[in-house]
């Protein structure tokens, strides 16, 4: 079961990813284009930079879980490889723990700051007209996305210790 939800997860956010780098092609695209409108008097896309600004907002929070899970944070592991392997496992795992912690108290917060700003019906004004709580849902959900990475990420980590384990009874050293 446990590992069915890894699986889904992992095609969850690597979906994610793709949408987010489709959306920065896009972006690329676009940009050129709207300059290129300008320029000869085609008119313009006025509402593209606020759009751009509020796609990178959702692709940086969305992105997090799939980068969590590729391993592609940056990171000062010096003292991970300085231990010895299955210390350094415990030690993935305390920050996995501690990471899963941080994410729920986000989950928490951001959901709060979801209910209220759908409650007081704020938005932001510009010249696209955005509820606040997408934004804040946005937020949201990505933590539960870390939160659950972070978990499975413990839950991986146990598998390559009882793994490594069994390897060790096996051998007999």
């Amino acid at each position: 079961m446990i590992a069915a939800i890894d699986r889904s997860l992992g095609r969850l956010n690597a979906a994610i990813g793709w949408l987010v780098a489709l959306s920065l092609g896009l972006f690329a695209i676009a940009i050129p284009l709207d300059l290129l409108m300008r320029r000869t008097g085609l008119g313009n896309m006025p509402w593209l930079y606020e759009a751009i600004e509020y796609v990178l907002y959702a692709g940086v929070f969305l992105g997090a879980p799939w980068l969590l899970r590729e391993g592609g944070h940056i990171r000062v592991d010096i003292l991970v490889s300085s231990l010895p392997r299955p210390m350094a496992v415990r030690l993935e795992q305390f920050l996995d723990v501690a990471g899963a912690a941080v994410s729920a108290t986000l989950i928490y917060y951001g959901w709060r700051a979801t209910i209220e700003s759908f409650a007081g019906e704020s938005r932001q004004f510009k010249t696209l007209i955005v509820f606040d709580w997408w934004l804040m849902t946005i937020f949201t959900v990505s933590a539960v996305l870390l939160c659950a990475e972070f978990l499975l990420r413990l839950r991986r980590a146990r598998e390559v210790l009882d793994a490594e384990d069994a390897a060790v009874a096996k051998t007999g050293l």
